[in-house]
């Protein structure tokens, strides 16, 4: 069988393609999962980090349940098909032709170039409003396909101006996270717009609306069998988010936007003064490091160091006896992972960052996945110095797509192992 859309391989029962992520004709057939019951509100699920932005002063009402995980009334039914793993597809130079060997890193051992299959459009691609807005993505150097989503968009209502940027990433360890990434940024760009449509004003209760419907949606996925590199099967659908709402006013400086995210795509805020740039991170990982330093369980410094797999502290302490090798094993797993994500919570609940600023006197906004932000800003407690040097490099005069452009190149250049995307929205 072949997806109709990008006519790559697809098993008997899919309901996705695992390329494309275009929805496949037997899932027509699928019962839609049963529509998830009403849980009570919980409590405190409105208390933001502290951020470069000022949140509101008072929790936003809200209705019952709004970040309580929906439950399926109905498992997924069960597919015909076995788990099957999706291997990675041999690469062939297009320099040199198939007779020469590419290596497992990717590398054409003829000319020693750099060798990425892309299966279709989601691959690579890019998308431009205008000048001030555009996104870009791609897939980088050694993932088979591209687990990143994007969408931007622009809406009026009653003569006010509201953009939209919506990013995800889905989790590698997850089925399919590729469909994931998809379903949730479609699903916060359609609330988005019903929200501006319905008369809501307000950025930041449209930010975290938008992060209700993708969780929704998400959870109601059904589970496509899949099994990672070693055979086994994967975890199920679960993706990282985050979303930027701007609300336009009469002039630049009356713009105020909002961000709501899960996970550890970031938002940046860009400044350019008398040809000086700088930028700020205004958004804040949910991640373990994190956990953990806020604990006040390690120092800043020991959980950058994980970050790049500088382990030395650790084997310090496991020599110290202060901590059990199985202990400093854990921590080295857990370095990179994120305790917060779109799709299953232990807890039964999701609680987003969010972030309310005012646009006045800034350059640009801009989103992006971790693999641009691996090689661009590891260290989170100083300066993004890769985002401002690649940013020093531009032309005079650039717009959004060259800034987008230049983002993901730098990042693919310099590492490249992580799908990248970054969304430009000047200011």
């Amino acid at each position: 069988m072949q997806c109709p859309k990008c006519n790559s391989p697809v098993e008997a029962g899919d309901e996705f393609c695992g390329i494309c992520a275009a929805p496949l004709a037997q899932a027509e057939a699928q019962p839609a999962p049963a529509p998830a019951p009403a849980k009570p509100a919980s409590t405190g699920l409105f208390k933001p980090p502290a951020l470069g932005g000022k949140p509101a002063a008072a929790p936003p009402t809200k209705p019952s349940g709004l970040f309580q995980k929906p439950k399926l009334g109905a498992p997924p039914p069960k597919l015909a098909s076995t788990p099957t793993a999706h291997p990675k597809p041999k690469l062939v130079c297009q320099d040199c032709g198939p007779q020469f060997v590419v290596d497992d890193d990717g590398v054409c051992t003829n000319c020693g170039n750099q060798v990425v299959v892309t299966h279709c459009e989601r691959d690579d691609f890019r998308v431009t409003l205008s000048a001030k807005f555009a996104l870009r993505s791609f897939l980088g150097k050694v993932h088979s396909r591209n687990e990143d989503f994007a969408v931007i968009a622009t809406e009026s209502k009653s003569g006010r101006r509201f953009s939209i940027g919506i990013l995800s990433d889905g989790v590698s360890s997850a089925e399919h996270s590729e469909i994931t990434s998809k379903v949730a940024c479609e699903a916060a760009l359609a609330e988005a717009i019903a929200q501006i449509r319905s008369g809501e004003t307000d950025v930041e209760k449209v930010a975290l609306a938008t992060v209700v419907a993708a969780e929704s949606k998400v959870a109601a996925l059904p589970r496509i069998p899949e099994l990672d590199e070693r055979g086994k099967r994967k975890q199920p659908p679960e993706a990282t988010f985050i979303v930027s709402i701007t609300a336009h006013g009469a002039t630049a400086a009356d713009d105020v936007a909002a961000l709501a995210w899960v996970g550890d795509t970031r938002a940046y805020l860009v400044n350019r003064e008398k040809g000086s740039w700088s930028a700020k991170l205004l958004s804040k990982d949910h991640s373990w490091v994190n956990q953990m330093v806020d604990a006040k369980l390690m120092t800043i410094e020991q959980g950058e160091a994980l970050l790049v797999g500088d382990y030395t502290w650790v084997e310090r302490k496991v020599e110290a006896k202060e901590i059990t090798p199985d202990e400093g094993t854990q921590i080295r797993r857990n370095s990179h992972a994120i305790y917060q994500s779109l799709g299953p919570v232990e807890d039964g609940e999701i609680v987003p960052g969010i972030c309310k600023m005012p646009l006045a006197n800034s350059y640009a906004l801009l989103l992006c996945t971790d693999g641009f932000w691996n090689s661009q800003h590891t260290h989170q407690n100083q300066p993004p110095q890769g985002l401002l040097d690649l940013l020093a490099t531009l032309p005079a005069g650039a717009d959004a797509a060259a800034v987008a452009e230049k983002c993901v190149s730098t990042a693919n250049d310099q590492d490249g192992g992580d799908n990248i995307t970054v969304i430009v929205q000047f200011t």
